[in-house]
């Protein structure tokens, strides 16, 4: 399988394709059939349980230069996180049978941040992990304040926002560090183990940038172990 290969991100393009399928459903059918965006979502589902399972317990892959891997571990907690996503949709549908309109959104919404989720399972760079944790929050902000006509409901998204606000700051600003002296090499996999050795060099500049974990930043060596 070579390593851009799309095919392994199929689950999470079915899921995609669902919501999007969810959110056209809900646009064009009449008021009476208001219930097909939840049956559809829940249906849906199958589509990735099936190309999950049909590869589990496979060998363990890395794909797109190690970034993202594929192994049972993730796809078992895809199957896990695939059944929470369709009993959260049969226990919405009843809660949600108030609303006036708006009832296909929340089920695509809630299908957007299933694919961030999934995403996470098999992350194996920062800047997936990132992405899918910013995938996740970004639906979770809307689902938190879904129900507009309630105080604490604006309240909770308003809150909820400022602190995923800060807390992705706070995650950006470890992860440049974490990259600063992994010596800019993203992949989890490629990280220095232990305290490295210290080379050799002659300048007094050198000397003088050693950090606790044993990286030195000089303007004649650059970052070296």
């Amino acid at each position: 399988m070579p390593y851009n290969d799309l095919s392994i991100f199929g689950p999470e393009l079915s899921l995609c394709g669902l919501a999007i399928v969810v959110l056209v459903a809900d646009l064009i059918v009449p008021r009476r059939w208001r219930l097909l965006p939840a049956g559809l979502a829940a249906v849906g589902l199958a589509i990735p349980v099936y190309l999950v399972a049909s590869r589990w317990m496979g060998p363990q892959t890395f794909e797109f230069m190690g970034a993202y891997v594929i192994d049972s571990f993730a796809d078992s907690f895809k199957l896990v996180l695939l059944a929470a996503a369709l009993l959260v949709i049969l226990l919405s549908v009843d809660y949600l049978r108030r609303l006036e309109r708006g009832f296909g959104e929340y089920f695509a919404l809630l299908l957007f941040s299933l694919t961030g989720m999934m995403l996470l399972t098999g992350a194996f760079d920062l800047i997936i992990i990132y992405l899918s944790f910013e995938m996740i929050s970004l639906s979770g902000y809307v689902l938190t304040g879904y129900m507009k006509q309630d105080r604490k409901s604006n309240e909770a998204a308003l809150k909820y926002f400022l602190y995923g606000a800060a807390a992705s700051a706070v995650m950006l600003y470890g992860i440049y560090w974490a990259v600063q002296l992994a010596s800019a090499r993203l992949p989890l996999a490629s990280w220095p183990r232990g305290r490295p050795q210290r080379s050799r060099c002659s300048r007094p500049s050198c000397r003088a940038h050693w950090c606790r974990w044993g990286y030195r930043r000089c303007m004649c060596c650059g970052w070296q172990a």
